[in-house]
């Protein structure tokens, strides 16, 4: 599989950059037009844009040092007398240390943005699914089960990579793979099993609102226009897949001496980039319809709130369990001249023509608590 030179990075970057400080603003726009309350989705992609700007920077400063989408400068003659030689060392010693930098700061920021990212879709799907008190419904369970995984997931990948080698983290900006080696865990097999377990998570993330959609008493077509607002994310997953294969090729392919170790290492942060700025772009995009169409995707998503409470009410009248002041509905005949009961229709049959009929109904509800039940007392006999 090839590598990314210094156009891919720029291009790639710059692109993504420029594209999720527009959405970012339009996400936050469209709150203000609808004249809706900043939640924990909102806020969350704060943070995620602050670093994924960090990871852009990283990466336009290692590729303006040529350390990251170039291969390894060639090693100078050595020569003892030559200061030429001497400071050509120095440089290539300089860009490696660069390239290692640049590889730390990208994949210990991108567990915290991808953290972020998918932790402000799952709130997002908690405020539209969630019923407010309803903690027993089946997917209420599942989604703060995948809040938890993904929390312990960000954190837990992203310290491992952090402390990797302790405390000592000169040890990112060595040139020599044998000091690595000695002090450091194995952070490529860390970084192996953050990339199955991140794609993993994207899936089911994606998968979770698509059976929540299609149980709703919704016609086939709003069903497709609510599922598709969801699907959106699925650029995140596919960047996660392409990440994931090339971490799997990477690691089944046997070392190769001719492979270019710092373009090696700079494809690594390529991906890590890919899928920090298209998951913050997928985040992002279901605010974007409210800027080309003047309903927007919230509509819609309240629409299918509404239906998940008026569900919710109807699965609980279904099953009525009357209990201490309960009202319970009296169904009685019409009552005879001088009789009284729950409910009493008054109507006037003989009308003359041009004129209105009038009908005037009355409800009452009994406290089932009200009523004092007496044995009925037997007649007297004479």
């Amino acid at each position: 599989m090839g590598t990314q030179g210094p156009t891919a990075f720029y291009t790639a970057t710059g692109i993504f950059m420029c594209v999720n400080v527009v959405v970012f603003m339009l996400r936050f726009w469209a709150r203000k037009q609808q004249k809706q309350p900043l939640k924990i989705d909102d806020w969350l992609i704060v943070p995620a844009f602050l670093l994924n700007m960090g990871i852009s920077i990283a990466i336009f400063y290692g590729v303006s040092q040529k350390a990251n989408g170039y291969p390894t400068p060639p090693m100078p003659a050595m020569s003892a007398r030559s200061l030429v030689s001497r400071t050509s060392l120095e440089q290539t010693a300089r860009v490696i240390s660069i390239n290692n930098r640049t590889f730390f700061i990208v994949h210990v920021l991108g567990p915290f943005s991808l953290m972020c990212i998918k932790l402000s879709m799952l709130f997002f799907y908690r405020r539209i699914f969630v019923i407010k008190g309803n903690h027993r419904d089946w997917s209420s369970i599942v989604i703060n089960f995948m809040i938890a995984v993904v929390f312990c997931w960000g954190f837990g990948f992203g310290f491992a990579y952090m402390f990797g080698c302790g405390t000592s983290f000169s040890t990112y900006r060595a040139t020599a793979g044998a000091e690595v080696q000695k002090k450091c865990i194995n952070t490529q097999l860390v970084l192996y099993a953050g990339c199955i377990s991140g794609f993993i998570e994207d899936f089911l993330i994606i998968v979770i609102p698509i059976p929540l959609v299609w149980r709703l008493q919704l016609d086939t077509p709003r069903k497709l226009a609510v599922t598709g607002v969801f699907l959106t994310g699925s650029i995140a997953v596919i960047a996660a897949l392409l990440r994931m294969v090339w971490f799997i090729w990477e690691n089944k392919t046997p070392w190769n001496p001719a492979f270019d170790q710092m373009l090696l290492v700079s494809t690594f942060v390529f991906w890590m980039m890919i899928e920090c700025q298209a998951g913050l772009l997928a985040a992002c995009l279901p605010t974007l319809r409210r800027v080309f169409s003047s309903s927007s995707v919230d509509s819609v998503l309240r629409s299918v709130r509404s239906k998940l409470s008026l569900n919710s009410i109807r699965s609980n009248n279904s099953q009525p369990a009357p209990g201490k002041g309960s009202f319970q509905s009296i169904s009685t005949p019409r009552p005879s001249q001088g009789s009284q009961s729950a409910s009493q229709t008054e109507s006037k049959q003989d009308l003359r023509a041009n004129q209105i009929q009038v009908e005037r109904s009355y409800a009452v509800g009994i406290s089932t608590d009200d009523i004092e039940m007496q044995p009925q007392k037997a007649p007297a006999l004479r």
